[in-house]
């Protein structure tokens, strides 16, 4: 591979200098047929180990075609969820949804369109403090009954 450097330095001075180098990295590798040289998953994570290592200011990109090329395309092309769709489908107080956004995304918003148009009454808590544990027991209790909506905010800080 070292050699590769010398044969290819044009290659090499590009992947460096470009913007987006993860699409431009050079495969010196691509010499035989064994199983590293033709299977395309080793190819992308030979291609992100160089980016890791050269650029690693592209290692995100890089990974996420790693992903795309080991699970599918369709795994990075996920459609926005409708969250109307759920609730016209006959969602009912005993069959909760969990919704869970990208960090720092805050899909609240959402929520509150959605109960305005479907004209539901709901409460939200935020997770986070030894209080809120009460709050969200007797609000999801309340709501059970009434078949009101509760929305709890940062599960994720909840032990």
């Amino acid at each position: 591979m070292l050699e590769s450097f010398d044969e290819k330095e044009e290659d090499w001075l590009n992947f460096l200098n470009h913007p987006h180098a993860d699409t431009e990295v050079p495969e010196p590798w691509k010499v035989g047929n064994d199983i590293s040289v033709t299977n395309p998953v080793a190819a992308v994570l030979k291609k992100m180990m160089i980016v890791k290592t050269l650029r690693p200011d592209r290692l995100l990109a890089s990974v996420a075609t790693f992903v795309q090329g080991v699970l599918g395309e369709e795994i990075v092309n996920v459609a926005p969820v409708e969250l109307n769709e759920f609730v016209n489908e006959g969602v009912t107080a005993k069959s909760p949804l969990l919704l869970v956004s990208a960090p720092g995304f805050d899909a609240s918003y959402k929520v509150d369109m959605l109960a305005k148009q479907a004209n539901k009454k709901y409460i939200s808590v935020a997770i986070g403090s030894p209080e809120a544990f009460g709050l969200v027991d007797t609000a999801i209790r309340n709501a059970a009954k009434s078949g009101n909506w509760v929305l709890l905010k940062n599960v994720h800080l909840a032990p």
